[in-house]
């Protein structure tokens, strides 16, 4: 692992960071690619680097569950695959590419029966294969995932349980197995934050997320270093909310923030010590949409979602670009 790190630290796929005063605008543009999949919900997305695609699992849609896989390569057509074997969670599973393995990695979720799922799957650009580490988080969904680039670990943060109960551990994945980690700062138990890897200082960054039986909806930002989690107190901040659409934009150089439960139809982009908002039309205000940054096509990709207080089921593909026109801070 100390020989692999190295690359962690500056990866490719990320754009050297630009200053949200810069007159450099970010557009979201709504594309129509053929074999869209059916609009849907609490699907899963990130995007294979070997394979040059997003992988999209999973959702609710209008008629039920589905826990179908889909890919879209170079901003091309949808294309569903029909794998010998997949997780069979039906939605709200953690995803996220792990550069380690050179595989996609898919945590928790809910089964079409309601229980949560403990199991960890992991694509490989044709097929889902099991894994069976010695040691598992317990089952959970809508927890926050992603890859810390810094360490070369994949951090696994809180979540939800069917019922509503919230978790707030902090697990690592090593490529074979899960350890959990003892923080000595941690932030409050949550389900439907969002987490991604900031370029700017080289930590993970989380934000918002819920506790339903608590009434607790956050607004709260927090950076884990590797070993520890801090809370931030920047100047600006978005407004509580839980279940927003959050990656890192490898084009802008920043983690880019949108809708949410509470959090309306805004862009937010963080800088490293602040949020501010991107100047943008683009997709109405939803929760649950699927987010990933496409590298093959350098822009930031999502899909789905709902909206309208949960009574409308999205299935349209945006993506965010670069434009003419100048970003702004609230």
């Amino acid at each position: 692992m100390a020989v692999a790190m190295a690359m962690f630290l500056a990866p490719a796929a990320l754009a050297t960071p630009r200053s949200l005063s810069r007159e450099a605008s970010f557009d979201w543009v709504r594309r129509h690619p053929a074999g869209v999949p059916g609009a849907r919900v609490y699907a899963s997305m990130a995007y294979d680097e070997n394979h040059g695609e997003l992988v999209l699992y999973g959702g609710n849609t209008p008629t039920g569950f589905d826990g179908g896989t889909w890919t879209r390569s170079h901003g091309g057509s949808w294309s569903r695959h029909h794998p010998s074997q997949s997780p069979g969670v039906a939605e709200s599973a953690a995803m996220a590419w792990d550069p380690a393995t050179g595989r996609i990695l898919l945590f928790g979720g809910v089964f079409g029966n309601e229980t949560d799922s403990d199991e960890t799957w992991a694509w490989d650009g044709t097929a889902w294969a099991q894994l069976h580490p010695a040691t598992v988080p317990p089952a959970r969904n809508d927890a926050a995932m992603a890859f810390d680039r810094s360490s070369g670990r994949m951090i696994l943060f809180g979540g939800s349980e069917v019922g509503g109960n919230t978790l707030g551990d902090t697990w690592a994945w090593d490529g074979s197995n899960w350890t959990e980690l003892h923080p000595a700062g941690s932030p409050p138990a949550r389900g439907g934050a969002g987490l991604a890897f900031d370029p700017v200082t080289g930590r993970l960054v989380l934000f918002g997320g819920f506790a339903p039986l608590q009434g607790q909806v956050y607004g709260d930002t927090w950076a884990w270093d590797g070993s520890n989690w801090t809370e931030l107190h920047p100047a600006t901040s978005p407004s509580p909310r839980y279940l927003a659409s959050m990656a890192a934009d490898g084009a802008l150089g920043h983690v880019v923030l949108f809708g949410g439960e509470g959090g309306g139809g805004r862009t937010w982009a963080w800088d490293g010590s602040s949020w501010g908002t991107l100047t943008t039309t683009g997709p109405s205000a939803r929760m649950g949409a699927a987010i990933a940054y496409d590298t093959g096509a350098r822009a930031l990709a999502l899909f789905g979602g709902t909206g309208n207080l949960r009574a409308e089921f999205l299935g349209d593909t945006w993506t965010l670009a670069q434009t003419v026109g100048s970003a702004r801070r609230p």
